[in-house]
């Protein structure tokens, strides 16, 4: 699985099988929806490792495996260097687990229940 990780800037050429990530604040590593200034763009070959590494990523986030990695005093940052190796960690740890595939369905339902219940 190959990726590439890159800042986002405004205008830059959005590829179709990508996501956004939070490089700024205490939810550096949070998976967004739409970009902003603040953000990583994760490009993937395919669309099913654009799944998996979203899956990965959500998962790193939700485990706060991030904030070992911030760095600043006023406005916490992830570097980019970070966010790769953390990235390819979960991958080779994830190689010979199927089990991981299955995670996704469970959690694309916690993302729509968090929806629903965000003001």
């Amino acid at each position: 699985m190959q990726f590439t990780a890159k800042t986002y800037s405004p205008g830059q050429l959005i590829h179709p099988f990508n996501f956004f990530v939070l490089s700024k604040g205490l939810n550096s590593g949070k998976l967004i929806s739409e970009p902003c200034p603040n953000c990583y763009q994760i490009i993937c070959l395919t669309s099913e490792d654009k799944e998996t590494l979203e899956l990965l990523s959500f998962c790193l986030w939700q485990s706060k495996v991030f904030y070992k990695d911030l760095v600043g005093s006023v406005i916490p940052f992830l570097r980019i260097g970070d966010l790769r190796k953390a990235l390819h960690e979960a991958i080779e740890h994830s190689k010979n687990k199927p089990e991981i595939h299955q995670l996704s369905g469970n959690i694309q339902k916690l993302n729509e229940l968090e929806e629903q219940y965000r003001p």
